[in-house]
């Protein structure tokens, strides 16, 4: 479900942001991404990625200075715009999205150490559909490095290190990811690999039977080029 963050970023035209909610308008800047040799450009305002659920723009907080009047603060954030994850007649997503951030939450405290997305704040408009989920911001995700051969073989060995370990957390918290990919492997410059998406989460165990597979599992599993041998 996570919209992943790259460089090589799509074009939207500007009155699309402008029904942004007031909400969001407060708290954050939306700004366009440096422009790289990979991105495309047409005079218009950029996104960071868009996907089936939803797009991913960036943005700086909005700061207050001392005399009241509103400062940018240098820290930049991804937002994860989720569209129509709201509506009470699809119970579907509304699922996987109350599954997305509860995770996000529980695992928060945890993120930097645990190599997993942190989720920093939760915009929910008073008019609308639309969720808005900001997280930190990563350079550019694994499968954009790998099809720019972007990295030399000790940062593979490091992408690889930080996945195992963000895996290994969630199995020992009775988690499963059940959507590895490429696509949801987030880079940071300095090197670091981060985990993301969590919208097909699930317990791998039963609360009261800690043999028993959860019940709540499915055959649906991430993209078919993804997923184990047996589904």
């Amino acid at each position: 479900m996570w919209i992943k963050v790259r460089h090589f970023c799509q074009s939207i035209e500007m009155s699309h942001f402008r029904d942004l909610p007031p909400e969001i308008l407060e708290r954050y800047a939306v700004v366009s991404p440096p422009i790289r040799e990979t991105t495309e450009h047409h005079g218009s305002v950029h996104i960071l990625g868009t996907g089936a659920y939803g797009e991913v723009l960036l943005v700086r907080r909005n700061g207050t200075k001392d005399g009241g009047a509103k400062d940018e603060d240098s820290t930049q954030l991804a937002v994860k715009r989720c569209f129509a994850c709201l509506m009470l007649d699809d119970l579907t997503t509304l699922r996987r999205t109350y599954r997305e951030i509860a995770v996000l939450r529980q695992v928060r405290r945890y993120a930097h150490r645990k190599n997993i997305v942190a989720l920093e704040d939760i915009v929910l408009p008073k008019t609308g559909c639309d969720l808005y989920l900001v997280f930190e911001l990563a350079s550019q995700d694994l499968e954009h490095a790998i099809r720019y051969s972007a990295l030399d073989e000790d940062a593979q060995r490091q992408v690889s290190h930080d996945i195992a370990q963000a895996l290994c957390f969630l199995h020992h918290i009775n988690l499963m990811h059940r959507d590895v990919k490429p696509s949801n492997i987030l880079l940071h410059t300095s090197g670091r690999a981060k985990l993301c998406d969590f919208g097909f989460v699930r317990h791998a165990r039963d609360a009261g039977d800690a043999g028993a597979l959860s019940k709540c599992l499915t055959e649906y599993v991430g993209m078919r080029w993804y997923r184990a041998p047996e589904l």
